[in-house]
């Protein structure tokens, strides 16, 4: 090792700095590369105390840690002919902010720039194909636009990165995960905008979840389904679902408090448990002609909302599916819904009309509890199965329904408790054949 020299000048006709020649010269602060220099090998000139770097126009490669520790080091210029950024070439070199990659690079390897954390602007390369793991990992970049190029990018390639405002894929990315920007299952990051381009057709599990300051996401025509928790928690204001959609996992949505409105396409069959559960904002959602069933607590205790439409082809409404959803005044079951399961529309405390009921077989028990505005209902002849509440009219306090118009041949009605018999003040209307 030597620790007393200052400057090199590299002449001659090899072409190659080999491995771990400069590593540990730590005094090392300046190095004049000639153009016969093609390739810098692993660790080369790793730890030194380099300021500058003037790389030569014909290098090719850059190996494994080449440069990794030069934290002194403030700014690279990669070549146009180098194709390949090695592992962990640049990493832990404290002070370097600028970057251009030249358009020849198609790999950046895993660490290439992992904890240059003074790092803040880098201008890509328009030929880049891989991002390996952990290669921008703790950088202090504010907005990343991918070039096209671009198909694969690792995991926790752009984790860490608390000044991350701005992403946007590039329109090859063949496949995203769930740690591109996470640095561990709970990590609180920055991120305000994130553009879904490219090849991939899902948004991955968990992908944002936690990710509390995203305001605002566009998602590519090509995305079809979006994952569980892939959005949760987050501070979307507005979200438009792509056409192609066709299904949104469980807590996809749950609680963005935010989020005003929201149209599932109609292309969407599967709406997963508590997709939208306790967003508070929520005022206006429409459920698009493929959708046949809400699941268990799909939009409960969204507490503004308002309005329901669509719901052509409902057949079925989960258990607690609008559960305290308080300013809901009106559902059109559009004689499609067979089934109200229980606590569906408990605690709908201004719910008005609950109409399209012909189709309704079952409702099971608490499925409208607490529902004070609403008064009466008129059901179908398919009816068959109605349990109501033990203690209706007494410490319950379920509604005020006093009407029910039952057009079928029998009375469906089944107390949760046999010591109670049918709510009191209610009235029945049946068809006049039906009266002896």
């Amino acid at each position: 090792d030597n620790f007393y020299l200052t400057r090199v000048v590299f002449n001659g006709t090899y072409t190659s700095i080999p491995s771990s020649f400069f590593s540990y010269c730590s005094s090392l602060k300046e190095v004049v590369l000639g153009d016969q220099i093609t390739s810098i090998e692993s660790s080369a000139f790793s730890g030194t105390k380099l300021r500058e770097l003037n790389l030569p126009a014909g290098l090719t490669n850059i190996g494994n840690s080449a440069f990794s520790g030069c934290d002194s080091l403030r700014t690279v210029v990669i070549p146009d002919n180098v194709t390949c950024i090695g592992s962990s070439a640049f990493s832990s070199c404290d002070s370097l902010k600028s970057v251009v990659i030249g358009n020849a690079v198609t790999t950046i390897g895993s660490s290439a720039f992992n904890e240059c954390r003074a790092l803040k602007d880098v201008t890509w390369g328009q030929s880049i194909t891989s991002i390996g793991d952990y290669a921008f990992r703790y950088t202090i970049l504010s907005k990343v636009v991918l070039p096209n190029s671009v198909q694969t990018v690792g995991n926790y390639a752009f984790a860490g990165i608390n000044s991350l405002e701005e992403f946007e894929f590039g329109e090859n990315v063949q496949s995203i995960n769930r740690y591109i920007f996470q640095n561990g299952s709970y990590t609180y990051f920055y991120l305000k905008r994130v553009v879904f381009n490219g090849k991939y057709t899902s948004i991955p599990e968990s992908f944002f979840s936690y990710g509390s300051s995203l305001e605002e996401v566009v998602l590519g025509d090509q995305i079809t389904s979006i994952g569980n928790s892939a959005f949760s928690g987050t501070q979307l204001r507005e979200v438009t679902l792509p056409a192609g959609l066709t299904s949104i996992g469980n807590y996809a949505f749950r609680n963005c408090d935010r989020l005003k409105s929201v149209v599932i396409p109609d292309n969407v069959t599967s709406i997963g448990v508590q997709a939208f559960q306790g967003c508070d904002s929520l005022k206006n959602v429409h459920i698009g002609s493929g959708v046949t069933g809400i699941s268990t607590y799909t939009f409960s205790e969204c507490k503004a909302l308002r309005e329901v439409t669509g719901c052509e082809n409902v057949v079925t409404i989960g258990e607690y599916a609008f559960y305290q959803c308080q300013s809901l005044e009106s559902f059109d079951c559009h004689d499609k819904v067979t089934v109200l399961n229980s606590y569906a529309f408990a605690y709908c405390s201004n719910l008005k009309e609950l109409k399209g009921l012909k189709a309704v077989t079952t409702v099971n028990t608490y499925a409208l509890y607490c529902d004070y505005a609403l008064t009466e209902l008129e059901m179908g002849e398919a009816l068959t199965s109605w349990t109501y509440q033990s203690g209706y009219s007494n410490y319950y306090i379920l509604s005020n329904l006093l009407k029910i118009t039952l057009p079928g041949e029998t009375i469906p009605f089944t107390s949760s408790n046999s010591t109670y018999g049918l709510p009191s003040g209610l009235s029945l209307y049946v068809p006049a054949d039906m009266v002896d």
